[in-house]
Protein backbone atom coordinates (compact mmCIF):
# COMPACT_ATOMS: atom_id res chain seq x y z
CA UNK A 1 0.00 0.00 0.00
CA UNK A 2 1.41 3.39 -0.83
CA UNK A 3 1.76 6.20 1.91
CA UNK A 4 -0.52 8.86 -0.82
CA UNK A 5 -1.85 11.37 1.51
CA UNK A 6 -5.59 11.81 0.56
CA UNK A 7 -7.70 14.79 0.24
CA UNK A 8 -10.56 12.41 0.85
CA UNK A 9 -9.02 11.39 4.41
CA UNK A 10 -9.21 13.65 8.00
CA UNK A 11 -7.65 12.49 11.66
CA UNK A 12 -8.72 13.22 14.65
CA UNK A 13 -5.78 13.15 17.52
CA UNK A 14 -7.52 12.94 20.91
CA UNK A 15 -4.88 15.37 22.82
CA UNK A 16 -7.09 16.47 26.09
CA UNK A 17 -6.65 13.43 28.70
CA UNK A 18 -6.03 14.64 32.06
CA UNK A 19 -2.70 12.76 32.74
CA UNK A 20 -3.67 10.15 35.23
CA UNK A 21 -2.44 6.96 32.95
CA UNK A 22 1.08 7.81 33.46
CA UNK A 23 1.11 9.19 37.20
CA UNK A 24 3.74 10.33 38.62
CA UNK A 25 5.22 11.75 35.84
CA UNK A 26 2.20 13.14 34.22
CA UNK A 27 -0.32 15.43 35.79
CA UNK A 28 -3.34 17.55 34.55
CA UNK A 29 -0.58 20.32 33.14
CA UNK A 30 1.53 17.88 31.78
CA UNK A 31 -0.47 14.34 30.55
CA UNK A 32 0.81 11.23 28.65
CA UNK A 33 0.32 13.43 24.92
CA UNK A 34 2.69 16.40 25.89
CA UNK A 35 5.20 13.72 27.03
CA UNK A 36 8.81 12.72 25.72
CA UNK A 37 8.92 9.26 26.42
CA UNK A 38 10.82 8.46 23.02
CA UNK A 39 13.24 10.97 22.59
CA UNK A 40 12.89 14.65 22.34
CA UNK A 41 9.62 14.43 20.37
CA UNK A 42 6.38 14.63 22.75
CA UNK A 43 3.88 11.78 21.91
CA UNK A 44 1.86 14.34 20.38
CA UNK A 45 4.32 15.21 18.27
CA UNK A 46 5.27 11.76 17.41
CA UNK A 47 1.38 11.13 16.18
CA UNK A 48 2.07 13.27 13.97
CA UNK A 49 4.80 12.38 12.29
CA UNK A 50 3.13 8.78 11.64
CA UNK A 51 0.05 10.85 10.03
CA UNK A 52 2.80 11.52 7.23
CA UNK A 53 2.00 10.71 3.71
CA UNK A 54 -1.59 9.42 4.95
CA UNK A 55 -3.34 12.39 5.61
CA UNK A 56 -2.34 15.54 4.52
CA UNK A 57 -1.92 18.22 7.62
CA UNK A 58 -4.54 20.45 6.93
CA UNK A 59 -6.82 17.35 7.61
CA UNK A 60 -5.56 16.60 11.05
CA UNK A 61 -8.00 17.71 13.71
CA UNK A 62 -6.40 18.11 17.54
CA UNK A 63 -9.08 18.25 20.02
CA UNK A 64 -7.83 19.24 23.72
CA UNK A 65 -8.72 20.84 26.27
CA UNK A 66 -8.59 24.68 27.97
CA UNK A 67 -6.05 23.91 30.37
CA UNK A 68 -3.06 22.41 27.89
CA UNK A 69 -4.33 24.39 24.79
CA UNK A 70 -1.70 26.93 24.78
CA UNK A 71 1.12 24.21 25.33
CA UNK A 72 -0.46 22.11 22.38
CA UNK A 73 -0.40 25.14 20.12
CA UNK A 74 3.12 25.81 20.56
CA UNK A 75 4.34 22.55 20.14
CA UNK A 76 2.22 21.89 17.44
CA UNK A 77 2.90 24.94 14.73
CA UNK A 78 2.62 22.82 11.38
CA UNK A 79 -0.95 22.69 11.46
CA UNK A 80 -3.79 25.11 10.59
CA UNK A 81 -4.09 27.43 13.79
CA UNK A 82 -8.21 26.85 13.24
CA UNK A 83 -7.34 22.67 13.19
CA UNK A 84 -6.56 22.97 17.13
CA UNK A 85 -9.92 22.93 19.03
CA UNK A 86 -10.18 22.97 22.99
CA UNK A 87 -13.47 21.98 23.93
CA UNK A 88 -15.05 23.98 26.92
CA UNK A 89 -15.96 21.30 28.59
CA UNK A 90 -14.41 17.79 29.48
CA UNK A 91 -17.27 15.53 27.80
CA UNK A 92 -14.90 12.13 27.03
CA UNK A 93 -14.38 10.55 24.05
CA UNK A 94 -17.92 9.95 22.23
CA UNK A 95 -18.70 13.70 21.95
CA UNK A 96 -15.37 14.54 20.81
CA UNK A 97 -15.47 11.83 18.40
CA UNK A 98 -18.70 13.76 16.90
CA UNK A 99 -17.54 16.98 17.05
CA UNK A 100 -14.51 15.97 14.68
CA UNK A 101 -17.16 14.01 12.39
CA UNK A 102 -19.26 17.37 12.48
CA UNK A 103 -15.95 19.35 11.10
CA UNK A 104 -14.88 16.59 8.39
CA UNK A 105 -18.31 16.52 7.29
CA UNK A 106 -18.75 20.28 6.61
CA UNK A 107 -15.48 19.91 4.74
CA UNK A 108 -15.88 16.51 2.87
CA UNK A 109 -19.06 14.64 3.43
CA UNK A 110 -17.61 11.88 1.87
CA UNK A 111 -14.17 11.61 3.54
CA UNK A 112 -12.98 8.87 5.71
CA UNK A 113 -11.95 9.89 9.57
CA UNK A 114 -9.22 8.06 11.59
CA UNK A 115 -9.75 8.68 15.12
CA UNK A 116 -6.23 8.29 17.26
CA UNK A 117 -7.24 8.33 20.72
Amino acid sequence: MSKTASPKRSALILAGGSGQRFWPISRDAQPKQLLKLFGEKTLLELTIERLEGIVARENILILTNKQQEATVRSIVQTLPAENIVAEPEKRDTAPAIALAVGWVVARDPMATMIVLP
